[in-house]
């Protein structure tokens, strides 16, 4: 049942409109979305508190608002959502088998993951090292991102 109550403004009722539009816009099942996101050997995926364009930003943690009202005091945990209990696109499949990896780090704003090389090489280049990332000789490029700034 929908949290909330099922009101227009709570969070599930949203989901489930903004899962219809996509799956109609791309031709998209909750199948065929599943079986891609499982292709994955391993996802990455990066948050910070003090980010200045995701809101909430723990949404980029698959933690999202109970209520409509953007509370970060109504949170609700990524293990406690139905999408995840119910393993509806393999999220839970990749956290039971090793292959995700939920990082949050105080003081990032939201462009500074690609542009700060701290953050670069120390959260970005491990997944890039381990095969994750396929993009041809993107790898070889990368260093020049960090080489070109600082000229």
């Amino acid at each position: 049942h929908p949290v909330g109550g099922g009101g227009e403004g709570d969070l599930e009722s949203v989901s489930v409109r903004q899962r219809e539009e996509v799956q109609q816009k791309f031709n998209l099942s909750w199948s065929s979305m599943r079986k891609n996101f499982l292709k994955l050997r391993h996802a990455t995926f990066l948050s910070s508190p003090q980010d200045d364009v995701v809101e909430p930003p723990t949404s980029g943690m698959f933690e999202f608002c109970e209520k409509g009202d953007g509370s970060l005091a109504h949170l609700r945990p990524m293990g406690a959502q139905e999408y995840y209990r119910n393993d509806a696109f393999g999220l839970r499949t990749l956290d039971e088998t090793g292959r995700l990896d939920l990082h949050s780090v105080q003081s990032v704003k939201h462009m500074e993951w690609h542009t700060r090389e701290d953050l670069f090489v120390k959260y970005v280049l491990p997944s890039l090292h381990r095969g994750d990332f396929q993009a041809g000789s993107a790898s070889i490029a990368l260093p020049r991102i960090f080489a070109q700034k600082n000229n």
